[in-house]
């Protein structure tokens, strides 16, 4: 069985420091056959934002114009090549290194009746989860199914985001 090739979709605008972080831990964390990168920025003024984007070398799409973040993902929606598709906004970090997207895959792969998958981190350096949380066969009444995958400590990076660290709700209970 061949590897799918995954879209990813990046939604910029005026928030260097957080695309910056987004795209280096994208750029330590991904490791995965084939990703075909978009990223959708709203014309920017920040400086040095469309200079960072452009060095970019494993994006290979780069997309500078005045829309709105609806635009700019159906922008992505529109470009996008991939079987599957990870949308995301500038202001998140991949904290986990390794074949975390395959087993992505793979779980959307092996259960046709899942419509999203999404991954979790939230500031707990030590724990990534993997949610199966708005599956189609959970609005027909079917099981909660939650894959949770626990990071060895060589394959997390440091949350370089500012900001507190909150702790996050997960199906009614803090993690």
């Amino acid at each position: 069985m061949s590897t799918p090739l995954v879209t990813v979709g990046v939604v910029s605008y005026n928030r260097l420091h957080y695309l910056r972080t987004l795209m280096e831990s994208a750029r330590e964390c991904v490791r995965y056959p084939r990703v075909q990168w978009i990223l959708v920025d709203g014309n920017s003024v920040e400086p040095g934002l469309r200079t960072y984007v452009e060095s970019l070398d494993f994006v290979g799409e780069k997309i500078f114009r005045d829309c709105t973040q609806v635009e700019a993902m159906n922008e992505i929606v529109e470009r996008a090549e991939g079987e599957y598709l990870m949308m995301l906004p500038e202001d998140v970090q991949f904290v986990r290194r390794g074949e975390w997207l395959a087993d992505m895959v793979e779980l959307v792969r092996d259960h046709p009746e899942v419509g999203h998958v999404q991954f979790d981190a939230q500031r707990r350096p030590t724990l990534a989860t993997v949610s199966a949380a708005w599956m189609t066969h959970i609005m027909a009444g079917g099981r909660w199914d939650e894959f949770e995958v626990f990071a060895h400590p060589e394959s997390v990076i440091e949350d370089r985001r500012p900001g507190p660290v909150e702790p996050h709700m997960d199906a009614g209970r803090t993690l």
